[in-house]
């Protein structure tokens, strides 16, 4: 059963602060779960948490997760009695935080709490959804946590706020990964939240977009295993503001490499930019363009001399030649007789 704390509101309304900050932001699943909350609690009804998530065609453990990320969202006050029952109250006032959520942190390791074996001890045995991400994490790993695994474990959701869900999501998908150490987990956790990352699907989509800039990068040629500032502000102009498709940036790629011989994501952004502004959307796009600009160098081009001009213009003497020669005889001969003196 979930319970609303402050059902008093008569009227179904959404905030202003939230479609300014949040709308934005915030994905269709959580959306639609902040929507039915709003509802219930202004109409000042409870619901069962079984007909709540058939209302949204949602699994438990889905809405359960979503009322977690929005509680870490500031966009409600989510509060776990058992597996069935939790008190939610909504968030009237815009949080403090909301501008600092929608924005890219800054966090820092030494800012992270510390906990004692003692205190997560207490936590996990008043908190069951804690006591099972310790048990999932162990089993993920495949191995026994230790005080400071715990610790560092429970930081992801009491400081960084990652839904529990999601930590879940990102133990897997380093495990899957090879990576097992707390350490790179941590770091992975924070970058995350970093870059905005705070539900599953937004992860999905984060990683599948990385999946598709290394592809980028080795079809140019470029080695590596983390994306520069540079490289992602490239490939986010070819795909988010151009929405090119793949295969066209992967042509872009080959094209780039086969003009010059050091290919640079500087020299393909040429390319895809004259494609873009050719609008092109395919494959054939590219052969035509290349069919007209082969026509137009082949096209021959009418030249004029104008060296051929300038002497065709002069105006023709028609001279009598023996004349001359007659003329320049009686020169001479006078010369000789002493004339010309």
């Amino acid at each position: 059963m979930i319970k609303f704390t402050n059902n008093t509101v008569k009227s179904i309304s959404v905030p202003v602060w939230f479609i300014k900050n949040n709308l934005g932001q915030i994905n269709s699943s959580h959306l639609k779960v902040y929507l039915l909350l709003l509802s219930y609690n202004q109409l000042g009804t409870d619901i069962d948490i079984e007909n709540f998530t058939t209302s949204l065609d949602m699994l438990y453990k889905e809405v359960i997760s979503t009322f977690q990320a929005l509680s870490s969202q500031r966009l409600i006050e989510f509060t776990e009695l058992s597996a069935d029952n939790f008190e939610i109250r909504i968030c009237d006032e815009e949080p403090k935080a909301a501008t600092e959520y929608n924005s890219k942190k800054s966090l820092h390791l030494v800012d992270r709490p510390e906990y004692s074996y003692q205190e997560l001890n207490e936590i996990s045995s008043q908190n069951s959804s804690i006591a099972q991400l310790f048990s999932k994490a162990q089993q993920i790993l495949g191995r026994p946590l230790s005080p400071t695994d715990l610790s560092i474990l429970f930081s992801f959701h009491d400081w960084l706020h990652m839904p529990i869900g999601l930590i879940e999501f990102l133990l897997t998908h380093c495990a899957n990964n090879n990576h097992r150490k707390i350490r790179y987990i941590e770091k992975t956790a924070i970058s995350w939240v970093e870059d905005g990352i705070m539900d599953i699907e937004t992860a999905n989509i984060r990683l599948n977009s990385s999946k598709i800039y290394f592809q980028i990068l080795n079809q140019l040629g470029i080695k590596t295993s983390t994306i520069t500032d540079i490289q992602k502000k490239y490939l986010d102009k070819w795909l988010v503001t151009f929405q090119l498709p793949i295969d066209i940036i992967l042509e872009g790629c080959n094209r780039t490499t086969l003009q010059i011989s050091n290919p640079n994501l500087k020299y393909l952004d040429k390319i895809l930019t004259n494609w873009h502004d050719a609008n092109v959307k395919t494959l054939t796009d590219i052969e035509e363009l290349d069919k007209l600009r082969t026509t137009k160098s082949n096209k021959p081009v009418a030249k004029t001399s104008n060296k051929s001009k300038k002497y065709n213009n002069m105006l023709s003497h028609n001279w009598d030649y023996a004349q001359i020669e007659l003329l320049e005889k009686q020169y001479h001969d006078n010369i000789r007789n002493g004339g010309y003196k």
